[in-house]
C-alpha cells in the first residue's frame, strides 16, 4: 500500500503539485494542502501537525494502532520480534525525541546515471557566466566551490524511464508509465560521510515556480535522504537543513568545522552518522529560523548528548545565505559558537539562548 492508497480509503483526494510530490487535507489536523507526500519515497510532512514520517506511522496516528498492526493494515510483512506494543525511538541519548533510521543507500545503478548527469550538468554551469554570477550574488558561492561539490546547472527539462535509473515503474492515475524528471535549475550532489553518492537536488529558477504550491527544490526520485558531509574535519561539526548552506559554511569556515546538512527538518539521524558525530568534540545545531527549524533543532539537540544550540540571529535573516548577504561575518559567528561550546555545560542555557535569538 502506498500513502495515496491509505489516504483513498480514508476518502481524502490528493492533489499532484508536480512529478514527485503531492498534497491533501491532513488526516489528522485538516486543512486544505497542509499534508504534503512523495509516494516514491513513502514518506509525508504535515505543516500543520508539523510531524513527518512514513506509512505506518501515519496508519499508527490516524488509526490509533500498535506497530504490528500497522504493518496488517499497510500489507507490509513487521519484524519478528514483538510488536505488539507500540515500539519506542532509540536516540543517541536513550530518548524519544529522534529516532536514528537505518537508511541505505542509492543502488549502484542508480549512482552511476546520477553521476553522468552530474558531470553533464557541472560542465554546463562552468560553460554559464550568468548563471555563475547569479550563484556568487545570491548564493555566495564561488567557482572554486562549485568545482570542489561539483554544482551543476541543467539546461532544460528532462524526462527519463523509471526503469533507465534502476528505479520500479509507477503508473499514473491515467495509467501512463510514470517518468523520472530532472527539471531545469541548479543541480546540488550530495555524499556520505566515506564520500557516496547520496542524491541529487535541483533548485529551480523563479521564472520556472509559478505559484506557492510549485515545489522550488526537486528531490531526485531513488536518492537517500542520510546526513551529506562536507570537510574532512572530524572534532567539530555545525549541523544544518540547506546542502547550499552547508556549502557556503564550508566555502567559509571549512578549514576549521566540518558542516552537515539533514536536507530538510523531517528528516532524521541515520545509522551511518552516530559514531562520526559522538566522536566530535564540538557540535553546533544551527536550523533556520522558523517554527519548524525551531522544534527540529530541540530534536536534534535531545539526540545529540555533545551538541549546543547556536542559530543565526534572527536580524541576520532566516538562515546562513541571508545572515551572509545582511551582513554576518561567518567566520567570526562560527569561532564564537565553538568557543561558547567550552563555557555551556547546561542544555538549559541552549534552550534559552535559542528563545532569545
Amino acid at each position: 500500500m502506498k500513502i495515496i492508497e491509505y489516504l483513498n480509503q480514508k476518502g481524502i483526494v490528493a492533489r499532484q503539485k508536480n512529478a514527485e510530490e503531492f498534497c491533501s487535507p491532513c488526516p489528522v489536523c485538516g486543512g486544505k494542502d497542509r499534508f504534503t507526500f512523495w509516494p516514491d519515497r513513502s514518506r509525508y510532512y504535515c505543516r500543520g501537525c508539523n510531524r513527518a514520517g512514513d506509512l505506518i506511522d501515519l496508519i499508527r496516528r490516524v488509526d490509533g494502532l500498535n506497530y504490528y498492526e500497522a504493518c496488517k493494515v499497510a500489507g507490509l510483512e513487521s519484524k519478528k520480534a514483538d510488536l505488539t506494543k507500540p515500539t519506542e525511538n532509540k536516540t543517541l541519548t536513550g530518548r524519544n525525541d529522534l529516532s536514528i533510521k537505518k537508511i541505505g543507500n542509492p543502488s549502484q545503478k542508480w549512482q552511476q546515471k546520477a553521476e553522468a548527469f552530474i558531470k553533464i550538468a557541472h560542465k554546463q554551469l562552468l560553460n554559464n557566466p550568468a548563471q555563475l554570477a547569479w550563484l556568487k550574488k545570491d548564493r555566495g558561492i564561488g567557482i572554486d566551490t562549485v568545482k570542489r561539490f561539483k554544482i551543476g546547472w541543467n539546461t532544460m527539462n528532462r524526462y527519463h524511464t523509471r526503469s533507465s535509473w534502476d528505479l520500479p515503474e509507477i503508473r499514473n492515475p491515467n495509467g501512463q508509465l510514470k517518468s523520472l524528471w530532472l527539471p531545469r535549475g541548479l543541480v546540488i550532489p550530495s555524499y556520505s560521510f566515506s564520500g557516496e553518492l547520496l542524491r541529487v537536488k535541483i533548485r529551480r529558477p523563479d521564472s520556472d515556480v509559478q505559484s506557492d504550491i510549485d515545489a522550488r527544490y526537486v528531490f531526485v526520485s531513488g536518492g537517500s535522504v542520510a546526513l551529506a558531509f562536507y570537510g574532512l574535519n572530524r572534532q567539530a561539526f555545525i549541523i544544518v537543513e540547506s546542502e547550499l548552506d552547508a556549502i557556503l559554511l564550508h566555502q567559509e569556515c571549512g578549514d576549521f568545522i566540518s558542516s552537515v546538512a539533514t536536507g530538510g527538518t523531517a528528516n532524521h539521524l541515520d545509522d551511518s552518522a552516530p559514531l562520526v558525530l559522538t566522536d566530535a568534540k564540538k557540535i553546533l545545531v544551527s536550523f533556520d529560523n522558523d517554527r519548524a527549524g525551531q522544534n527540529a533543532a530541540l530534536l536534534w539537540l535531545s539526540a545529540l548528548g555533545n551538541s549546543h544550540l547556536w542559530p543565526v540571529l534572527r536580524r541576520y535573516g532566516k538562515d546562513h545565505t541571508e545572515a551572509l548577504k545582511n551582513g554576518l561575518d561567518l567566520r567570526f559567528w562560527l569561532d564564537c559558537g565553538l568557543k561558547a561550546v567550552l563555557l555551556r555545560n547546561d542544555r538549559q542555557a541552549n534552550i534559552e539562548n535559542f528563545s532569545i535569538c
